[in-house]
């Protein structure tokens, strides 16, 4: 039997729980007949109590997630909260089974009711917000037109949906979408789980799109959202009620620059209601120190190498990440983090994250296009890179270099190598007049120029 409640749910790791609990007091305070929930997308630690939490939480591993270990590996810490919030409607819609179900970003604050949401929810089966509702223009800032087309029409830090057979069956297709492709890629087309909501009102019929300015406030819309007035302690914007506003981006530090997403405004040109509504919520999140500095639990190898984004690329790229077995793991002879120091093969003499990092970066298959017969090419270039572009740790990068002889700097292919990727880092730079000496570093300079002399000729 369906029940009479509407739950609103967030989705953060320990980093941003304080952001989730900010977002529910605002919440309950403008709606207290809700039920308000935060899906932990972390491992809790021993002197967490979430029984003394004023909010339930619930943690991953409460939902069901098929080969979780190779979920929590592929995905970074922004795809993973966004690749489980189709799962975690599903688990909601079972297990709870409440009448009405929105999901809000936990850098949301609320100002208002909800009754223009549920009033919407008795006639559709979802509501969205767009991102905007009228053009921004074509001037090279961002946000722009062409931007948001690659992130999504939808802004999807907010969702509503009716719990019925019809949203059931959206959030079950979303979810098989989001465990294949909910990536950071929207030159691909792919922009974790927002771009697929663009399909949202493709698969199911009812599918209301919110345009009131009061709902999902934000950086890319205050173009058309810049009128705030303050009226018996409400805020409104362009004559309607502000609902909720999303801080998305916001820097702590620097509140003029609005958003770190963005380049269009300075919070200066706003007036001072704006600004009150800035300020205010970074009270909110200062006054919040609990779990400033969490570790997030999916960021290391088991033995304690940090899992940077490129890595976990590499790993989303294997078609058959099962003969890993546990991606964090690193013992055993099969683990994925062995695999990353191996030999491409016998002809290859370079690593496979070497190799597997080459085939995503068209710059270094332009560049070194002849690796087959000069491994020394992609050797020479990793030396730094892995130190300079990547950062990765003395560990991982000595399982790296361990395998591989000194580079031989005495030939020009190899000396052209350090040139081709300094480009315009000093600091590459420096390390590489080191490593070369003014001689060998003016021969590279000059092979690198006369090289590009030749392209642009042709």
């Amino acid at each position: 039997m369906e029940k009479n409640k509407t739950i609103v749910f967030t989705i953060v790791s320990l980093n941003y729980l304080k952001y989730a609990k900010i977002l529910g007091n605002s919440l309950i305070k403008h709606n207290p007949n809700f039920e308000f929930i935060i899906l932990l997308v972390d491992e809790p630690k021993d002197h967490i109590k979430f029984e003394e939490e004023k909010f339930e939480i619930i943690t991953l591993n409460k939902i069901n997630i098929k080969n979780i270990k190779e979920f929590t590996f592929k995905y970074d810490i922004t795809e993973l909260n966004t690749a489980v919030k189709p799962l975690f409607f599903e688990y909601l819609m079972k297990k709870k089974n409440p009448k009405h179900l929105i999901y809000l970003d936990p850098d949301i604050c609320v100002y208002n009711k909800f009754d223009k949401i549920l009033k919407k929810l008795k006639e559709n089966n979802v509501v969205l917000t767009p991102h905007f509702t009228s053009a921004i223009g074509d001037d090279r800032k961002l946000p722009s037109e062409i931007s948001i087309m690659q992130v999504g029409c939808y802004n999807l830090g907010f969702i509503a949906m009716r719990n019925n057979k019809d949203t059931l069956r959206l959030v079950r297709w979303w979810g098989e979408r989001l465990n294949k492709y909910c990536i950071n890629m929207p030159e691909k087309g792919l922009f974790t789980d927002q771009k697929w909501m663009d399909l949202c009102p493709c698969l199911i019929d009812k599918v209301c799109i919110l345009r009131d300015k009061g709902h999902n406030v934000a950086y890319w819309n205050l173009h058309e959202r810049s009128n705030f007035i303050k009226k018996n302690k409400n805020y409104y914007v362009e004559g309607k009620p502000l609902i909720f506003f999303h801080f998305s981006g916001m820097p702590l530090d620097n509140l003029n620059k609005i958003s770190k997403f963005q380049n269009r405004f300075k919070l200066s040109v706003f007036n001072n209601i704006v600004k009150e509504l800035f300020e205010g919520y970074r009270k909110k999140v200062m006054q919040e120190n609990q779990f400033k500095d969490a570790k997030y639990a999916y960021d290391e190898f088991n033995n304690g190498v940090r899992i940077n984004n490129i890595i976990r690329k590499v790993y989303y790229n294997q078609n058959n990440k099962r003969r890993f077995g546990n991606p964090f793991e690193t013992k055993h002879k099969g683990s994925f983090y062995r695999w990353l120091s191996l030999y491409v093969n016998k002809k290859k003499k370079i690593t496979n994250l070497m190799y597997q990092i080459y085939k995503m970066r068209n710059d270094l298959q332009i560049d070194f296009a002849n690796i087959d017969s000069n491994n020394e090419i992609l050797n020479t270039w990793a030396e730094i890179a892995f130190k300079e572009d990547y950062n990765f740790c003395d560990r991982l990068y000595k399982d790296q270099m361990k395998r591989r002889k000194k580079s031989n700097l005495k030939t020009k292919e190899s000396i052209y190598v350090y040139l081709t990727r300094i480009r315009n880092n000093n600091s590459i730079r420096k390390i590489a007049r080191n490593i070369l000496g003014e001689k060998g570093y003016a021969i590279a300079k000059e092979k690198y120029h006369s090289t590009r002399r030749s392209l642009l000729r042709k």
